[in-house]
């Protein structure tokens, strides 16, 4: 019996669109409701966790992979810096894609076409991070740089699976 719920290609669309509403949300609220901002972010995590368990085959422990990083982006913007948990944030999502990208060989990443996609989405959230971790000043642009770039990786994303 197959328990698979969704095809597989289109797993990537949940991560997708939480890219693609994150940098919604930032282009809209901008530097001064970037605490505010992850909070949102954090329970979009916990609601995309919660469609992961109903729509994926990825189970109990797909929902919990969501949900305590969304708990813990909520409990962290109550006590630090937006500028300095967003920067970190993108840090640890770019090396966490870098590493996908890395290992996932044949049946996640069918092509050079999508390695490619999957490395250049992982550089930029490291770049994005990095720079926003160096230098709090530039939090005000990079917040809405950071935004659309989340909404251009969201579509890079999503047209993944068209590119076998």
């Amino acid at each position: 019996m197959n328990t698979k719920k969704i095809d597989t290609k289109y797993s990537g669309v949940f991560t997708a669109l939480c890219f693609i509403i994150a940098g919604i949300i930032a282009i809209a609220l901008g530097k001064n409701q970037i605490n505010l901002e992850l909070m949102i972010i954090g329970a979009l995590v916990i609601v995309f966790g919660i469609a992961k368990f109903f729509f994926s085959d990825a189970g109990i422990f797909g929902f919990l992979t969501m949900l305590i990083p969304g708990a813990v982006i909520i409990a962290l913007a109550y006590f630090v810096d937006g500028a300095v948990l967003l920067g970190a944030a993108l840090v640890i999502a770019g090396l966490f894609h870098l590493s996908g990208t890395a290992i996932r060989k044949g049946n996640t990443i069918r092509n050079d076409k999508q390695r490619l996609v999957s490395l250049v989405v992982a550089l930029i959230l490291l770049i994005l991070g990095i720079a926003m971790l160096v230098d709090h000043g530039l939090a005000d642009t990079l917040i809405v740089v950071t935004g659309v770039m989340l909404v251009i990786l969201g579509v890079l994303e999503l047209i993944k699976p068209a590119l076998n």
